[in-house]
């Protein structure tokens, strides 16, 4: 299991050099279906809302990385994207969530994904296309945006929606739909 006690937002954005940065993470496995030439030209369309911004893509590339380094390329984006292609530890998770102010899923396809629970654990929201169970998962203006299309455009306005909104708040419900997930609240559950 991963460490949430490591870091603070802070410190993770330090270590990482993104202090004063709105950081948009991309974490897991990357697949054609996880979208993320959606994000990457979403986020170039954010970027030019929110130039102090900044998009951090953690995981494994199944198939071939070109496609998505040619694309940050052609959008200019090599300044304001860190890109670490492998896989990446448990040891290592906290570092990358703690250091994003927002989760980024922008699937082509999808039934759900763990890694929304892993953001929730360290109360990070997250922008979602309306793919699959994500709109399950994360709730429209509450735990995070569901964005209208898979259109980059509609995920850049996603992006953008997202910063206009109370984190604190998000923190709470993040808090609050967790507890929902929780063994207690499921041995509960099966209890009545």
């Amino acid at each position: 299991c991963y460490d949430q006690t490591e870091f603070t937002i802070s410190s993770a954005k330090n270590k990482l050099k993104l202090t004063d940065k709105k950081v948009i993470l991309f974490f897991g496995y990357i697949k054609p279906y996880k979208g993320l030439d959606i994000l990457i030209e979403a986020f170039s369309l954010f970027r030019n809302k929110f130039e102090n911004s900044h998009l951090l893509i953690v995981g494994e590339v199944y198939g071939n990385s070109e496609t998505y380094l040619k694309l940050i390329k052609k959008k200019n984006l090599k300044e304001d994207v860190t890109f670490i292609d492998r896989f990446v530890a448990d040891d290592e998770i906290e570092l990358y969530f703690k250091a994003a102010d927002v989760l980024a899923l922008p699937y082509k396809q999808a039934t759900q994904s763990g890694v929304v629970q892993i953001a929730y654990d360290m109360n990070l929201g997250a922008v979602a296309t309306p793919i699959g169970g994500l709109p399950e998962l994360v709730v429209h203006k509450k735990t995070g945006i569901v964005a209208k299309t898979t259109k980059p455009t509609d995920f850049s306005k996603a992006l953008i929606e997202y910063f206009s909104l109370e984190h604190k708040t998000i923190k709470q419900n993040i808090k609050d739909v967790s507890e929902n997930y929780s063994w207690d609240s499921f041995a509960n559950l099966i209890m009545q």
